[in-house]
């Protein structure tokens, strides 16, 4: 199947405007004033943000190889999507996966509902289609989402309002902020369980809190782990480690993600052959799960 395009989780646009460089160039300077005019109108799209499952925010990257990579100087991530979903992100991954979103529709976010997004706001992700992550319906765009988005499809049919920046407040904001809605995220300050709603979790999952609390979902909510936080700090090194301790190890998930066990990676950095690992867990399964022969490392 080769490359594919992937789609913001807010407006349903591409990972990057038009291009000026594909087989419509000349189409595109001299002869459809259309066209040039959407190529222009589309370049906002180029500036991207990462969501990465350790919850860090990196802004001002760009899609720089087959529509998941997203690069900036000194630094690169892997957009989860379809193929990459089922991939390694344990801590050799150091973090380093996400999930893409338009810079301007990160903003428009934190404008109108006062929230820095990050990872672990999000639902659940899936991976039934290349085209989206989330099971919801984005309206008129998804006819253009295909392996390339279909960019002059769209200014035949004269949709070309659905390539604007919600910045803009265009036609195509309605359909934006149901998209928003549909995902749940919401202007609630004063709630200090996950901001991903419970709705998309199975019973027994675990997330981490706006309180930094551990939460689990029962009875169809989240409900708060009333036990002391622990954080973990140590250095693992992949040649001494024993096969046992690593596997436990390559299963616990980032702090943005969910869990059945309340145990999640903060941080992870790779230093020589060492990687340095910062956990955080809670009392009794730190004194009953975790194994011992770890928290010598």
């Amino acid at each position: 199947m080769g490359c594919w395009d992937v789609f913001c989780i807010i407006c349903g646009n591409p990972c990057h405007g038009m291009f000026e460089d594909n087989q419509n160039t000349e189409y595109i300077k001299n002869k459809i004033e259309k066209l040039k005019k959407l190529y222009k109108n589309t370049q906002w799209m180029n500036n991207c943000s990462m969501l990465l499952i350790n919850n860090n925010i990196i802004h001002n990257v760009k899609e720089v190889s087959c529509n998941n990579y997203f690069c900036k100087k000194n630094f690169c991530s892997i957009h989860l999507s379809k193929d990459t979903l089922s991939s390694d992100y344990s801590f050799q991954n150091l973090g380093l996966s996400g999930i893409f979103i338009h810079s301007d529709c990160w903003k428009f976010i934190k404008k109108n509902y006062g929230i820095n997004l990050k990872f672990g706001d999000l639902p659940k992700l899936q991976n039934n289609s290349y085209e989206k992550i989330f099971n919801i319906n984005y309206g008129e765009i998804e006819k253009y989402m295909s392996q390339d988005f279909e960019f002059n499809q769209i200014v035949i049919d004269k949709k070309e309002y659905l390539c604007s920046s919600p910045l803009k407040n265009d036609k195509n904001i309605k359909q934006i902020k149901k998209n928003i809605n549909e995902i749940k995220i919401k202007k609630n300050h004063k709630r200090i369980g996950p901001s991903s709603s419970a709705t998309f979790y199975d019973e027994g999952t675990i997330k981490i809190g706006k309180n930094n609390n551990f939460w689990i979902k029962k009875n169809n909510k989240w409900i708060i782990i009333n036990e002391n936080i622990i954080k973990i700090n140590m250095t693992i090194n992949l040649q001494k480690i024993n096969k046992k301790d690593l596997n436990f190890l390559m299963k616990i998930p980032f702090i943005g993600m969910y869990n059945n066990n309340p145990i999640f990676i903060i941080s992870s950095l790779l230093k020589k052959n060492n990687y340095e690992l910062n956990l955080i867990t809670i009392d009794s399964y730190k004194n009953n799960k975790f194994p011992k022969s770890l928290l010598t490392k």
